[in-house]
């Protein structure tokens, strides 16, 4: 076998692995290679670095919360729990929400289905993918037409 012909099999094995690996190549910041899939990185304990409402920083208020992640690949999504204070000592019903997540079709939005534990009521929220690494997840919405809200997540790499 020439040397040349190696280099284009190499070349076409390094193009397929690349063409179909899953990226985040929709997702602003990247990454734009991933070995996997956005579901399985979304998947996971995830605490908040930083949060902004509009130019302020309020990231003191979400400083004792995580949001758990459960992925279900026949849901398009799965579940997800919100512990608004993980080293609260009693279990109370409003340190707790959950619901469901779904990825939109475009895969670089994502959608929260809120339910109120308390009164059953559900809020739907969609938030924009900024980036979606295996141990940085950055979501952003607008509310009311102005006000940008951004979510900097983080979880420790298994």
């Amino acid at each position: 076998m020439s040397k040349n012909s190696t280099m284009k099999r190499l070349l076409l094995a390094v193009s397929l692995i690349v063409l179909f690996l899953p990226g985040c190549k929709q997702f602003d910041d990247g990454p734009v290679l991933s070995l996997y899939s956005v579901e399985k990185r979304i998947a996971g304990n995830w605490y908040f670095d930083r949060v902004l409402y509009g130019s302020q920083d309020s990231t003191i208020n979400y400083m004792f919360q995580r949001i758990d992640f459960i992925y279900d690949k026949k849901m398009n999504g799965g579940v997800f729990t919100w512990n608004h204070n993980f080293n609260a000592t009693a279990w109370y019903a409003k340190l707790v929400e959950g619901g469901i997540w779904t990825l939109y079709s475009d895969r670089d939005s994502i959608e929260f289905a809120i339910i109120d534990l308390a009164t059953r009521d559900t809020v739907i929220s969609r938030w924009r993918i900024n980036r979606c690494a295996y141990t940085e997840f950055w979501l952003e919405r607008t509310v009311k037409d102005t006000l940008k809200i951004e979510w900097l997540l983080w979880k420790w790499a298994m």
